[in-house]
């Protein structure tokens, strides 16, 4: 994505009218091949291309996603330790494919993908079982296509001896440094689990912002994406608000984020931040609430959304704006490390789209399955090209 958007909300809009038209005579939805200068007026006509269910676009200047991780201790990067008490088969020398970590084929919870370790953990584990686990166990233990960056927790070992780890798979709001794994409510059904999860989420992005804001305003950005910084902490503060009062109708609780101590950061390290989470996440996140807000069977759902897909919206522009600006201040090779970035983070993206949605989740909330989320990246991505 390389454009620099000013007017997200008539592409988004145009791109949701599109994929909710029916193709002629097979009743299924479609992805449109979208070409657009970001900077101009997007109202312009459209092609319509491939089915839903496709790779990438090849145009889209990065890869689908990195390869699977490899959990062999040598090449994680951090010192094992001793190994497990109890390996099981490590040690009676298995054939090393039988060890290979997969998916589980049953959901620990809404938003979360278990990954199954028949042979043990390749690294040594903290926590007990349900405690969320530092984030560079997790970026080792959980595979691309099962991490949202928003955490893991450990599960309980199989009765073959299987380790498992649950591993976040959605994200919204925008994240911060020293943002914690954020909890839902398992108890309390995916509806529940996943507007408790949000509102969580959309909490965290009040301390985002208003944390940009002071940075931005010490580094002397312009003092309207300063203003505007703020003014989004505000949105965040009526989001968590709107998805609190959801939580509550579903019967989940809402808790508060919590962050860990971070120093002041550069110039690169906030540009680096908001390519990922502004100008990736939180942009498509935007599209996917103004689809939401459009999908949701839930008329209380839906109204919630309107408001916070138009915020979302102007979120995004923002991050934009913001990423305009500091491409004149940094150097060629900061830029061009933000730029790896942020094509790092549309590919990680990628990548968590091939998860499965809860089917009360389409359907109550609106929220895309895994085909439309992918058409709906990819027609993103062909229009911000």
């Amino acid at each position: 994505m390389n454009k620099q958007p000013r007017y997200l909300g008539d592409l988004f809009h145009r791109i949701v009218w599109l994929l909710a038209v029916p193709a002629a005579g097979c009743g299924s939805s479609v992805t449109p091949a979208i070409e657009a200068d970001a900077s101009a007026d997007v109202g312009s006509p459209v092609d319509v291309g491939s089915p839903v269910d496709r790779p990438p676009p090849v145009d889209t200047g990065y890869d689908a996603g990195p390869p699977p991780v490899d959990v062999s201790p040598v090449d994680t990067g951090y010192d094992a330790g001793p190994p497990p008490v109890d390996v099981g088969p490590r040690d009676t020398g298995v054939d090393v494919r039988e060890c290979t970590p997969r998916v589980g084929t049953e959901s620990p919870g809404t938003c979360e993908e278990a990954v199954l370790y028949p042979c043990g953990y390749p690294i040594v584990v903290t926590g007990e079982v349900g405690a969320y686990l530092p984030n560079e166990q997790c970026q080792t233990l959980c595979m691309p296509s099962s991490f949202g960056g928003g955490g893991c927790r450990r599960l309980e070992r199989l009765p073959d001896g299987t380790d498992q780890v649950a591993c976040i798979t959605c994200a919204v709001g925008r994240r911060s440094d020293g943002l914690m794994a954020v909890e839902g409510a398992r108890e309390c059904g995916p509806l529940g689990d996943f507007f408790a999860r949000v509102a969580t989420l959309e909490w965290a992005s009040v301390t985002a912002f208003e944390r940009l804001a002071g940075e931005l305003a010490g580094l002397g950005a312009p003092g309207e994406l300063v203003a505007e910084a703020r003014r989004s902490a505000d949105d965040e503060r009526r989001h968590t608000r709107a998805m609190g009062a959801l939580a509550e109708r579903f019967g989940a609780p809402v808790r508060a984020p919590v962050f860990t101590e971070t120093g002041s950061r550069s110039l690169e390290a906030i540009a680096t931040e908001n390519a990922a989470e502004g100008c990736v996440r939180e942009t498509f996140g935007a599209l996917v609430a103004t689809w939401q807000a459009r999908a949701a069977r839930d008329e209380a759902v839906a109204t919630a959304l309107r408001e916070v897909a138009a915020d979302e919206t102007r979120h995004a522009e923002f991050s934009w704006a913001l990423q305009r600006w500091v491409d004149g201040v940094l150097d060629d090779g900061a830029r061009a490390r933000v730029r790896a970035a942020r094509e790092a983070a549309a590919a990680a993206l990628w990548a968590e789209l091939d998860a499965t949605v809860d089917p009360s989740l389409v359907t109550v909330a609106g929220m895309p399955d895994r085909d439309t989320a992918r058409a709906l990246f990819s027609a993103m991505t062909a229009a911000l090209d």
